[in-house]
């Protein structure tokens, strides 16, 4: 009994040891799991973050440019606006308008012209103009402040209006405007939009009242048109659009979040079963070896020369072990050593090269370009990183839609390889000819993870081509 009692006592010790640890693992799992689902958080708002920033951008470029196409086209076109005002049934000239203003400004919707009150005298919406745009006109004919731009509701057509003012005959002050369909903000916002969470833009003197999103205005929305408290509380990530009375925000899918919140805690349970399947295996393991320790303790004993033989194999296996360790240190030692050279050789090639190398990375998804490339397209060494979206705005609107199909194509699997010819403005602003060509590198599953190229700048042989 007196050598019984010893023995318990530490066996209980052990199961009271394991299930401690057991314990303290599962919350270590558990604290683990909800600080990787924050910072989880953390990565989806600063990258929707990043998203909204540039979409306001080209936004507010957006607004700007067409601002501008808007007031150069009525300067140009002045005199038959004139003749309008007073004659609004001359539909050759009203023909010749419409037919330019195409050409010019190819996506806007309708024109019209109206006084200074804010009545129309020319009237492209069936008579059918709100008081929301009357209201508009007036405050932007006679308070003379810049417009800020907010959807229209019309019976015919939700619009926004880009106004400029014009000097009608025997010089009255009029406004000429012009009226685009919001399809083109959704198809900006649509352009940007992260999959799974939802860009869209609010009126900010409304709360939560929806002006337009990816998938159109309020007025075609299966949805409520304002925002629930609930939805207000989520939002993070929201800037208000230069010119306009447009808040962009970013309204999250708690769905995405909690599915992946759900993830990772199976993932840790998953981990702790795996834990606790070893650690009641390795009770077992430990029971049967007392029981066994307990009867072959004598035999033990009486053949210590046996067991120093086992020793000693044991440790010629350790010695074993640890040479080949330091071998595979040695040999992982060697792969590091020549990864820095390849890299060395990679940049030594890139800076030697006449061709600009840019590399897109489907993780990031985001685009890492040479110090030639910047060169070539008169880029600032900052602005060695980028997104698909910095670069699209550079390529000429006749080139892009092409470059950007071959760019998808390659990235979805349907070709190896990129090679497209494309126009850039160099650092002096003049547009010259690239030949763009690159590879794409694809994981064990097929799928594209990295596209890696350059651009070479072919003006002067399509210059030679086009005077042959």
């Amino acid at each position: 009994m007196t050598s019984a009692s010893p023995s318990i006592s530490q066996k209980h010790l052990t199961y009271m040891l394991v299930t401690a640890l057991l314990l303290i693992m599962a919350l270590f799992l558990s604290a683990n799991t909800e600080t990787r689902y924050g910072e989880y958080v953390k990565s989806q708002t600063a990258i929707m973050e990043k998203s909204a920033r540039d979409t306001v951008q080209t936004l507010g470029i957006y607004i700007e440019q067409t601002r501008r196409l808007v007031s150069m086209f009525a300067s140009r076109e002045l005199e038959n606006i004139r003749i309008l005002s007073i004659d609004p049934n001359n539909e050759v000239i009203r023909s010749s308008l419409e037919s330019r203003l195409e050409q010019f400004i190819p996506d806007y919707f309708s024109f019209t012209i109206a006084d200074s009150s804010g009545i129309t005298m020319l009237d492209d919406f069936e008579g059918n103009v709100g008081d929301v745009c009357k209201t508009d006109i007036r405050n932007f004919a006679q308070e003379h402040h810049p417009q800020e731009l907010f959807i229209h509701p019309n019976p015919l057509q939700y619009h926004f209006d880009i106004m400029v003012p014009v000097n009608l005959a025997a010089g009255r002050a009029g406004v000429f405007f012009v009226s685009f369909k919001p399809d083109v903000l959704s198809r900006l916002l649509a352009n940007s939009e992260l999959q799974g969470h939802q860009l869209m833009l609010l009126h900010t003197e409304h709360i939560g009242l929806i002006e337009t999103t990816a998938k159109g205005a309020r007025d075609t929305l299966e949805r409520e048109i304002h925002l629930s408290e609930q939805e207000i509380d989520l939002i993070e990530v929201q800037h208000e659009v230069p010119g306009s009375l447009w808040e962009l925000v970013y309204l999250p899918d708690t769905g995405v979040f909690e599915q992946m919140h759900r993830q990772m805690r199976k993932h840790a349970a998953l981990e702790f079963m795996i834990i606790f399947l070893f650690s009641a295996f390795m009770l077992v393991l430990i029971r049967r070896a007392d029981h066994q320790r307990e009867q072959l303790e004598y035999e033990l004993q009486m053949s210590h020369q046996q067991l120093e033989e086992k020793v000693e194999e044991r440790t010629h296996e350790l010695k074993e072990a640890n040479l080949q360790l330091q071998e595979e240190v040695i040999e992982r030692s060697r792969a590091q050593h020549s990864l820095r050279k390849s890299e060395q050789r990679y940049a030594l090639a890139a800076k030697g090269t006449t061709d600009g190398i840019w590399e897109w990375d489907a993780e990031s998804n985001s685009i890492h370009f040479s110090q030639r490339w910047l060169e070539m397209v008169g880029k600032h060494e900052d602005e060695g990183e980028g997104s698909l979206s910095d670069w699209l705005h550079l390529i000429d609107k006749e080139d892009r839609a092409q470059f950007k199909s071959a760019f998808e194509n390659a990235m979805q699997g349907g070709a190896d390889y990129l090679e497209v010819e494309l126009r850039m403005p160099d650092r002096g602003g003049n547009t010259r000819w690239f030949h763009c060509r690159a590879a794409v590198e694809k994981d064990k599953d097929g799928r594209p993870v990295r596209l890696a190229g350059s651009i070479c700048d072919i003006t002067k042989q399509r210059q030679v081509e086009q005077h042959a």
